[in-house]
């Protein structure tokens, strides 16, 4: 008797001994399971607070000063940052923004180029007397199923009254103007070989240049011809042609020549309230 009443105690507190095992064990599992779907959910957080900083920064582009440290938003913050960098002829704006959710991070980082990427475009057709005058050679489209670019996605809403631009009515030959926005409404002609300015140059109207050089982006609404001497631009030409007709570049010391820097220096004279609608293409994305 007194063994089977030993047994039952030894049976008895066996039992309990492995009902506390797991119970505690249940206990610890799910507060484990717990804190891990607690991580998961800050994890989710912290990275649409990452994303967050990437389209705050992506929204003031060209504008490289942007550094907001630890932006408040619901449950968390982030800290973005953008810079410019120039891997080869390739120039990229570069974003890093890191979501917090408490102890909790993610960091993505973002590389942008400025979407143009030849130096000529024209809704026309180009007469060009030689492959050498487009630098790289074939550089250019034209054509208006191949003209991708519209004024508005260039430059946003500006316009001739916007503050800082440069107005010029019927201008004489080689008129005389400042580095940065050119705004002409009529014909332009430039003959000048000392015709040497940087920006960007608006003409509505026919263009022809025959001397002098410009540094930036060209957009023309009308006609474009360099048909002497040894007129140059640097950065980027875009020809909206109304009537389809012929871009002429029929001198051999013309030239045109793709250059990404001259493009991006372009749009510093947009002033950062007016925050131009340009052409972006995400050219890396990751999270790091």
């Amino acid at each position: 008797m007194k063994n089977s009443k030993g047994s039952i105690l030894v049976m008895t507190t066996g039992f309990i001994l492995v009902f506390t095992v797991f119970g505690l064990t249940s206990i610890y599992l799910s507060g484990s399971h717990s804190q891990i779907v607690e991580n998961q959910v800050a994890g989710n957080k912290a990275f649409w607070l990452a994303e967050a900083g990437i389209q705050r920064a992506f929204s003031k582009l060209p504008d490289t000063r942007l550094n907001d440290a630890d932006v408040l938003l619901a449950e968390g913050d982030y800290t973005v940052t953008t810079d410019f960098k120039y891997p080869g002829n390739d120039h990229r704006w570069v974003i890093d923004s890191i979501g917090h959710v408490g102890p909790v991070t993610r960091r993505i980082h973002v590389e942008v180029g400025s979407g143009i990427a030849q130096a000529f475009q024209t809704s026309g057709y180009l007469k060009s007397g030689s492959e050498d005058q487009i630098d790289p050679p074939g550089s250019y489209s034209e054509g208006p199923e191949n003209f991708t670019f519209t004024f508005e996605g260039l430059f946003g809403n500006l316009n001739s009254s916007t503050p800082g631009v440069q107005v010029l009515t019927n201008p004489p030959n080689n008129p005389v103007v400042a580095d940065g926005i050119i705004w002409v409404d009529g014909d332009l002609k430039i003959s000048n070989t000392g015709w040497n300015y940087k920006g960007i140059l608006i003409v509505n109207g026919s263009f022809e240049m025959t001397g002098g050089s410009f540094a930036g982006i060209v957009w023309i609404n009308g006609s474009a011809k360099m048909i002497e001497g040894n007129p140059g631009v640097t950065g980027a030409v875009f020809v909206n042609d109304p009537d389809g007709g012929q871009t002429k570049i029929d001198s051999h010391s013309a030239w045109l020549a793709f250059d990404e820097e001259a493009i991006d220096n372009a749009y510093d004279y947009f002033s950062i309230s007016l925050e131009p609608g340009i052409f972006r293409h995400i050219v890396k994305w990751a999270e790091v």
